[in-house]
């Protein structure tokens, strides 16, 4: 899984260091996929991220969660934006000391129009929620403009 490799070191920072220091950013080159991220600038913690091959209308998202799993195991990834909120049938594997859970969506659901509008997002898997700050509403329009 691709996002493992940006999310794996976001279970070794502490929730309080950790929010202090994590932002919303965006990257969308001509020539490779699209990321959004909340995370640590220049560091491996990122705990949430979504990213999209260019023009394809699917965006898969990771989140790292702290309930440690085994082996790789299906698992439902409720993602929601205000009252948009889709579950979908996801997967999560073992990372040191916890889990990714990851799933994929349309950029047409209903919940990524309403994250579009309102930079607002919950990720809840195996038991975990994380809300992170609102992200910028510009880098997320970037972000799904790039993926459509």
């Amino acid at each position: 899984m691709k996002l493992a490799t940006i999310l794996i070191s976001a279970l070794t920072a502490t929730a309080a260091q950790a929010q202090d220091t994590r932002v919303w950013s965006v990257d969308t080159p001509k020539e490779a996929d699209a990321w959004l991220r909340y995370g640590t600038p220049q560091t491996d913690d990122q705990p949430l991220a979504f990213t999209c091959v260019r023009k394809s209308g699917q965006v898969e998202l990771g989140v790292v969660i702290h309930k440690p799993v085994n082996s790789p195991q299906p698992a439902s990834v409720t993602v929601a934006s205000e009252a948009a909120a889709v579950t979908l049938r996801g997967r999560a594997e073992p990372l040191r000391g916890g889990a990714l859970a990851g799933a994929e969506f349309s950029t047409l659901a209903p919940m990524a129009a309403a994250f579009r509008k309102t930079g607002l997002v919950t990720v809840t898997a195996l038991g975990e929620t994380i809300s992170p700050p609102p992200a910028p509403k510009g880098a997320v329009r970037k972000f799904f403009g790039a993926c459509k």
